[in-house]
């Protein structure tokens, strides 16, 4: 390399933070008294005092020097021995002060890295968690208009259930049936067991066994809403049943049986 590619490369020579073939370049320019090196290394260490004698007195903690070296060594490449990396930092005069100020911008500089960091993984987080919140009353406004227009349609059949049959000891509510689907709204519900979920059951006369209708939860108060949005033969219905299942669902009932709902006595 000549001098002029290297005269740019100077004050990292002075700081010792040039590395690979720019500093063995430099230092053998300098070894065999290159004119041109020399002036250009001695005019970057009378910059590097001249930074040192402007820098503010700190007194920096008695523990950073250590956790600065610590780091350095065990992020850079081991191009050399930890002594040939000391040899080259105080092969040339430059003042502590100077050094002192390096450091402390450094450590600031990755202080406030670690702070946007973690500040970007607080908004990713709670961007994902908004997203997930609004998919959720996105598919409950979605739920209540659904169950609305059942219920609110001319077709639609009331059947009234619980009151009178257990007080207290079992949900009560009503079902609304339309040629389209059903809504179950009903509280006094209570918490499915552990890992297991309530599943609705469609109860025919014309035929055996109990048709799947879908799952639903409670809320913490034992309310309940679930709206089945697919055509049903309302006439052949006999009852409606609702189990304790999987999580999920099953396609033939498995678990306990919580109430069963007669489709009698339909009204408007």
């Amino acid at each position: 390399m000549n001098c002029e590619s290297l005269r740019d490369s100077y004050e990292l020579f002075v700081f010792g933070t040039l590395e690979g073939p720019e500093r063995e370049e430099i230092a053998a320019h300098l070894q065999r008294a290159c004119p041109e090196c020399s002036a250009g290394v001695n005019r970057a260490r009378v910059l590097a005092t001249n930074l040192g004698s402007i820098a503010p007195p700190v007194d920096a903690p008695g523990h950073l020097r250590a956790h600065i070296m610590r780091a350095v060594v065990q992020a850079t490449p081991r191009m050399h021995s930890f002594w040939e990396s000391i040899f080259w930092r105080m092969a040339f005069p430059v003042s502590a002060a100077a050094a002192l100020t390096l450091l402390l911008v450094v450590f600031g500089l990755g202080r406030e890295i670690g702070s946007l960091n973690l500040e970007l993984k607080t908004l990713q987080k709670s961007a994902a968690d908004s997203r997930k919140r609004e998919q959720v009353l996105v598919s409950r406004a979605n739920a209540y208009r659904a169950a609305l227009a059942l219920m609110s349609a001319r077709e639609s059949r009331e059947v009234r259930f619980g009151p009178g049959l257990k007080p207290n000891k079992q949900p009560d509510g009503r079902v609304y049936l339309n040629p389209k689907g059903l809504v179950m709204i009903a509280s006094n519900f209570p918490a499915p067991p552990k890992g297991r979920t309530y599943e609705l059951w469609l109860l025919r006369k014309s035929t055996k066994g109990a048709e799947p209708a879908g799952v639903f939860d409670p809320d913490a108060s034992g309310g309940a809403m679930h709206v089945l949005a697919r055509n049903i033969n309302v006439n052949d219905i006999a009852a409606l049943a609702v189990s304790d299942e999987p999580p999920g669902g099953v396609q033939e009932r498995t678990g306990a049986i919580v109430m069963v709902v007669p489709v009698t006595g339909m009204t408007r």
